[in-house]
C-alpha cells in the first residue's frame, strides 16, 4: 500500500446530492494524495449511519453527481487516469468501502468539443466487413488520455465494478482526509 498524504486544505467537506427519489442527501468528502511514481488523487466520499438520505451505494445518479461535482470543483484539469474514487459507509458495525474505476462519457466528451477523432475499427462479422469495403464500416472514437481531465466531460462509475477495500485501508483513507468516525468506540486510528 502506498503512502498517503493529507490534502492541502486538510478539511472534510459536506456535499449534498439527489437521492433515489430526488430528495436531498448528504455525505462528507475529502481528497487524499498517494505518493507513487506519478501522484494519484483519491476522492474519498463518506456517509455514516447518522446522515440523512439515500446511501451512495444505492444511487447511481447520486454517486455520479457527487463524482462529477468534486472533479469539476476540486480537481479541474487533473488527468482522470490519475484519480481514484472511493465510497465508504461508516456503519455502526464498522467500515464498508468500495473503490470504483472512473469512466468517461465519450459522447459528452466529443459534444463538448474536446480533441477526438474517428477511427476505423476491425469488422467483427461479414456484414461489417462488407460495409467496410464501401466505406461504411464500424468506427470508434479515439483521444489522447492527456486531454481527458477532470471537468472536461461527464464521468461515471459502475457499481458492479466496485472493488471492496479492507477495513485497514478504509481507516487509513479516513485518517488521511481528517474524517472522525461517528461513534467514539469506533474511531479510526
Amino acid at each position: 500500500m502506498s503512502d498517503i498524504q493529507l490534502q492541502s486544505a486538510q478539511t472534510v467537506r459536506q456535499i449534498i446530492f439527489p437521492g433515489v427519489d430526488g430528495q436531498p442527501c448528504v455525505a462528507s468528502y475529502g481528497i487524499a494524495f498517494r505518493r507513487e511514481l506519478i501522484a494519484q488523487a483519491e476522492i474519498v466520499v463518506v456517509q455514516n449511519h447518522e446522515m440523512s438520505g439515500t446511501s451512495l451505494w444505492n444511487t447511481d445518479a447520486g454517486r455520479n453527481n457527487v463524482l462529477n461535482r468534486i472533479l469539476a470543483n476540486d480537481l479541474a484539469g487533473v488527468r482522470i487516469e490519475f484519480v481514484r474514487f472511493t465510497a465508504i459507509f461508516d456503519a455502526e458495525t464498522g467500515l464498508h468501502a468500495m473503490r470504483f474505476p472512473i469512466h468517461l462519457d465519450d459522447a459528452d466528451f466529443v459534444a463538448k468539443g474536446n480533441p477526438a477523432h474517428r477511427v476505423r475499427i476491425a469488422p467483427r462479422n461479414v456484414k461489417e466487413h462488407l460495409l467496410k469495403v464501401i466505406g461504411l464500416g464500424p468506427t470508434g472514437i479515439s483521444w489522447w488520455s492527456g486531454h481527458v481531465t477532470a471537468g472536461c466531460a461527464r464521468t461515471y462509475v459502475e457499481f458492479s465494478e466496485g472493488e471492496h477495500l479492507p477495513r485497514s485501508e478504509s481507516a487509513m483513507l479516513l485518517k488521511a482526509i481528517g474524517y472522525e468516525r461517528v461513534s467514539s468506540s469506533l474511531k479510526a486510528a
